[in-house]
C-alpha cells in the first residue's frame, strides 16, 4: 500500500530499495498493477493508499562459452588483479557484442 502520493517509479524505488531504472523497466514491460490496473507509465501518480502489485521476473541465465586465451597476469593479491589485456578483447558483455569478452 502506498504510504505517500508520488510518481510510481519513485514509490517503488524507495520501497524496494532498487534503482528507478530497474523499476522503469518493470513498469514499461507491464509487470506493475496499481489498484488492479496495469500501468505502463513510470511517471503515473500514485494516490495515497493505492494498492501496488508487481511481478518479479525470473533472472535470465545466460550460457557462457569458455575460450582458450592466454592473459598475462602482471600482479595479483587478495584485493587486486592486474592483467595485460590483449588489444581488441572487449571487457564487458553487451547486447551489441557478439564475440567473447573478458568478463
Amino acid at each position: 500500500m502506498a504510504k505517500w502520493s508520488d510518481r510510481l517509479d519513485k514509490v517503488l524505488s524507495k520501497e524496494l530499495d532498487v534503482s528507478r531504472n530497474q523499476v522503469e523497466k518493470l513498469v514499461k514491460e507491464g509487470f506493475v498493477l496499481v489498484d488492479g490496473k496495469s500501468i505502463a507509465k513510470p511517471s503515473f501518480r500514485v494516490s495515497l493508499g493505492a494498492t501496488i502489485e508487481f511481478e518479479i521476473q525470473e533472472a535470465k541465465v545466460e550460457s557462457f562459452e569458455d575460450i582458450d586465451i592466454s592473459i598475462e597476469v602482471l600482479y595479483e593479491d587478495e584485493d587486486l588483479l592486474v592483467i595485460n589485456k590483449p588489444a581488441g578483447l572487449v571487457v564487458h558483455p553487451a547486447p551489441s557484442v557478439k564475440e567473447p569478452t573478458l568478463v
